[in-house]
């Protein structure tokens, strides 16, 4: 393939798309491309659901795609550890990113006060947080 493992990627958990540009350039095509041909001769590995998903957008987009500001992408904020914001940062931000193991409709989890401030029940009752939570604010 010619990636070098030093090339600048991303995450593709969140990534915005013009499906103008997705349907001329036949990505989904693409995308089933290498998830077909990983199932028969496993190029990137099966880590788990994320490498069904990962690898191939990372592929299929390498050097196509352009860089989102920060606040448009604020992630980690599920992880135990590492990333901490200031609340201003966070008021500031577009997206916020629950990766990681907590996640505020599940359990209790970092700035979990923020996701309920933008929390709506589902009207068709289908979905509903789990557990019961107190927000933790850090």
């Amino acid at each position: 393939m010619g990636i070098s493992p030093q090339t600048c990627s991303f995450n593709a958990g969140v990534f915005v798309v013009d499906m103008r540009k997705w349907k001329e350039n036949n990505i989904t095509d693409k995308l089933e491309y290498w998830m077909e041909l990983n199932t028969k001769e496993n190029i990137y590995g099966s880590q788990g659901v994320a490498a069904g998903s990962q690898p191939p957008i990372m592929i299929v987009f390498h050097n196509r795609y352009s860089r989102l500001d920060p606040l448009w992408h604020v992630r980690h904020l599920g992880l135990h550890v590492g990333s901490r914001y200031s609340r201003q940062f966070l008021q500031e931000a577009h997206l916020l990113h629950w990766n990681g193991g907590d996640k505020p409709w599940v359990n209790s989890a970092r700035y979990s006060d923020i996701w309920d401030q933008y929390y709506i029940p589902d009207p068709t009752g289908h979905f509903k947080p789990m557990g019961s939570r107190n927000s933790l604010t850090v």
